[in-house]
């Protein structure tokens, strides 16, 4: 393992240089389909790029060495076009293309492929970053990239921005608190270069086991980068985990203290003991920066975690009023912590009770949100007001009810309290606890007066209710809580959600089953048409399925788009959804507006069983617009298993494409020589023509893949025959420098003299690029060194205006004619100073050629 992370760190030495000061903001996007990041602003849309691309392009299946050099070989053949294209979005549009069209970069869904990742534990996570970043870095993308354990991809740019990925299996309605913890109701600290690194390693360290050797490892790697993010790793991890976990956090503290020693980072080290809540630890680490803010502005004062700790750094003239880049103060640190008796102490030594960060939370606001009932009523007793409002508008019953905190709850309702006070988009405490799920705070809210009906009027989509909420993030019990009081199932938002919309979007079968009890109605319909069916396909959640369509919802509801529940499940390879649809009178020939059926989109995905379920009789060969069957689909996303599957269900493989295309054009085309000998044993013909008069031979050759060259050979494809321009398939591989395809030819008959409309023969063409070994090969079967064009160019006339010298000297020792003219210039002429012009000078005195 050792070994496997040293050969990781020379990549990682990348993150460093990628990001310059950043500073932490609120998500400005979400993003889960190409269409997304075309929606996004122009000067986003570079981070986006390159977060998708590592994540869609990492392959679980294959060691991080593998993945670094096909991501390495995409940066190399983009760099050029990258470098022409004017803008973020022109660089966008020209990946978004290659990447549709190359084979190794295809496009799976981003959600299935990399949330499979995180929850089985395939592949490196560490890696995964890296890869965002090498690409990053080569295509001068600045991005730094930090996995986290339930599906989200953070980037951060070179100003701080974010960008937040949705790599969750399903994606559920968003809304702040479904963010990683850390991220909901604060902004990160700030980061520099290097603590961008460190950020990255921590993150990718804490989505492993705690078994997992790879964690100490990353730890370790981050606190030497990062210290400060690590110490504010240790804070985290006890508040998560409690006292049990003190005793790792007071070892990566002495851990720290080390590496802090060795850089002279002394009010990190500080930092580090004040947090394991140690006097004797904090006396150890004493130093002269003991009250110098570290990364952030966070001083070690900001970290203390008992009574005594803070005792010893007021005492050395710690500043109890010290700001952080988020504008928290000490005592409001102490405040989030729940950490009364710091508190106490920090208020009788001056600190500031009415502080408030730069978001205007108080301490009351963080009090409630840390449960810390008895915290929250001397702070009130301070004076502090109980209805305090955030710049979102958020009041300190907002954080007690976001976190589920009854105590504090209690608390603020008995000092009166507004229990419908709403937030500058319109959220309650309601909506903030049935959202979490937390049903004691929900059922005493209720209790207290709340509105079971009020409505948002900002956020996606405008006008969501509790019971919408707590439905789109499956909180039955709260559900039921809600429906009990009067909720009203058929309420909907903007754009015509509901409650059921929500539950089937989440996949709970629970809860909509309380809602269907309730009167929910079954084919409630959004402005776009989609019921509950429509969202609980397209979601893949067969359980809501199988509850819908035993009440009996209509299985071929058509939305705006056209859709039915059928072709949603099919486009994203449901194939349970599939088979339920299906039993209930699901019309397999119903299509989408481009004349798709749901068998051309389970075949695009790649869907085997999707296809096996849809692949009747009737419904393979269909053709959509442009004559697009399901086979010729399947074929050019090299779906290998998807084009047998089809093949066996009889489909036919000479059906064309609008310009004479078939199955095994394409295949060849794109070099997919197992689909193209799959195709071949079925028994078609090897040689059909485009309406180019193009043959499967001829792009194959042109492609340079052996393997399908070698099939249709032995089928029978004619090496002679000819495409518009008087082409063969030796001119195809000469030109591309495929040597060993242009031997197969040859050996099976191509004519090496060939010439083609212009002229030009298979000999010329390799001359023109300077492609010797080609050269010698057609020189050693017979082509004739002489033979010109229609315009007297000879190949060693092309070879000597490219400069060739490698070539020339094959030509002349062939017997090529140097004082040929063309365009009334000899090669001599042509050529530029160099090798290749005194090679030719030689030939034309009479001198042998250099063997």
């Amino acid at each position: 393992m050792r070994k496997r992370f040293a050969g990781i760190l020379p990549w990682l030495g990348l993150l460093a240089s990628l990001a310059a000061e950043t500073a932490g903001g609120e998500p400005v996007a979400i993003v889960r389909t190409l269409d997304d990041l075309l929606a996004l602003e122009e000067d986003r849309i570079d981070l986006g790029v390159a977060a998708l691309v590592a994540a869609r392009t990492a392959d679980p299946g294959v060691s991080l060495d593998e993945n670094l050099r096909r991501l390495e070989g995409l940066a190399l053949e983009l760099r050029g076009p990258f470098a022409e294209a004017g803008t973020a979005r022109e660089r966008f549009e020209l990946l978004a293309s290659f990447l549709r069209k190359d084979e190794r970069f295809r496009l799976v869904p981003a959600g299935g492929h990399l949330a499979a990742i995180l929850a089985e534990g395939r592949g490196d996570l560490l890696g995964l970053g890296v890869l965002c970043c090498v690409l990053g870095q080569r295509l001068g993308l600045p991005v730094v990239l930090c996995a986290t354990p339930d599906g989200w991809l953070n980037a951060l740019d070179a100003d701080g921005e974010r960008l937040w990925l949705d790599l969750r299996p399903r994606g559920g309605v968003y809304d702040r608190t479904s963010l990683p913890n850390g991220f909901r109701d604060r902004r990160p600290i700030a980061l520099s270069r290097r603590e961008a690194l460190g950020l990255a390693l921590m993150q990718a360290a804490l989505t492993l086991p705690r078994k997992d050797e790879r964690r100490e490892e990353l730890l370790d790697r981050a606190a030497f980068f990062a210290p400060a993010a690590h110490a504010l790793w240790q804070r985290r991890a006890m508040e998560t985990d409690g006292v049990e976990n003190r005793e790792t956090a007071r070892r990566h503290a002495h851990k720290a203290l080390a590496v802090a020693r060795q850089n002279r980072w002394a009010s990190v080290a500080v930092c580090d003991a004040a947090l394991t809540g140690d006097a004797a630890l904090l006396q150890e680490t004493w130093g002269s920066a003991a009250g110098a803010p570290s990364s952030g502005g966070m001083t070690p004062l900001h970290f203390a975690r008992t009574q005594a700790v803070a005792e010893v750094l007021l005492h050395r003239g710690a500043d109890a009023n010290a700001r952080d880049g988020e504008g928290l103060t000490p005592l409001l640190s102490a405040a989030l912590r729940g950490d009364a008796e710091v508190v106490r102490l920090l208020v009788e030594r001056g600190a500031d009770p009415r502080a408030r960060t730069v978001d205007w939370r108080t301490a009351v606001h963080l009090a409630a949100g840390s449960g810390n009932a008895a915290l929250m009523e001397y702070l009130l007793a301070l004076g502090l007001p109980v209805d305090g409002r955030t710049l979102d508008g958020y009041e300190p019953l907002h954080f007690a009810a976001a976190e589920g905190h009854l105590e504090t709850l209690e608390a603020l309702l008995d000092r009166k309290a507004r229990v419908d006070a709403e937030s500058e988009s319109g959220e309650t405490p309601l909506h903030a606890a049935a959202r979490a799920g937390w049903v004691p705070v929900v059922r005493r809210l209720l209790e207290a007066g709340a509105r079971v009906d009020a409505r948002t009027w900002r956020g996606r989509p405008i006008g969501q209710t509790p019971l919408i909420q707590a439905a789109g993030h499956a909180r039955a019990e709260v559900v039921r809580a809600l429906l009990s009081k009067g909720a009203r199932p058929e309420q909907a938002a903007d754009g015509g959600l509901t409650a059921l919309h929500a539950a089937a979007q989440s996949g709970s079968a629970e809860t909509m089953r309380l809602l269907l009890q309730a009167g929910a109605g079954l084919e409630a319909a959004t402005t776009e048409r989609l019921t509950p069916l429509h969202i609980a396909a397209l979601n893949g959640a067969e359980e809501c399925v199988r509850l819908l369509l035993e009440r009996k919802a209509e299985a071929n509801a058509l939305a705006a788009s056209g859709d039915t529940p059928l072709l949603l499940a099919a486009r994203h390879g449901h194939a349970d959804v599939i088979r339920l649809l299906l039993a209930a009178g699901g019309r397999p020939d119903l299509r989408a507006r481009n004349g798709w059926t749901p068998l051309h989109l389970a075949a695009e995905g790649g869907f085997v069983e999707s296809v096996r379920l849809l692949a009747s009789p009737g419904a393979v060969d269909v053709q959509a617009e442009e004559g697009v069957t399901p086979l010729l689909l399947a074929t050019h996303g090299n779906r290998i298993e998807t084009v047998q599957a089809l093949l066996e269900a009889g489909a036919r493989a000479d059906l064309k494409l609008k310009r004479g295309w078939t199955a095994l054009h394409l295949a060849a085309k794109s070099g997919y020589g197992t689909i193209v000998a799959r195709l071949l044993a079925r028994g078609i013909r090897p040689d059909p023509r485009t309406d180019e008069q193009l043959t499967p031979l001829y792009l194959a050759a042109q492609q340079g893949d052996e393997r399908s060259v070698r099939e249709l050979l032995e089928k029978g494809a004619d090496p002679k025959a000819r495409v518009q321009d008087g082409w063969v398939p030796l001119h195809a591989a000469a030109s591309g420098g495929h040597v060993a395809v242009a031997k197969l030819l040859l050996d099976r008959g191509a004519e090496a003299n060939a010439q083609a409309e212009s002229g030009s023969t298979p000999l010329y063409l390799a001359s023109q690029d300077g492609r010797s070994k080609i050269v010698e090969l057609l020189l050693a079967n017979g082509a004739r060194p002489d033979l010109a064009t229609r315009e007297g160019w000879t190949p060693l006339h092309i070879a000597a205006d490219g400069g060739h010298a490698e070539t020339i000297r094959l030509l002349l020792a062939a017997g090529a004619d140097p004082t040929i003219r063309a365009s009334g210039k000899t090669p001599l002429e042509l050529a530029a100073e160099g090798p290749a012009r005194e090679l030719l000078k030689k030939a034309g005195t009479g001198s042998p050629p250099v063997p």
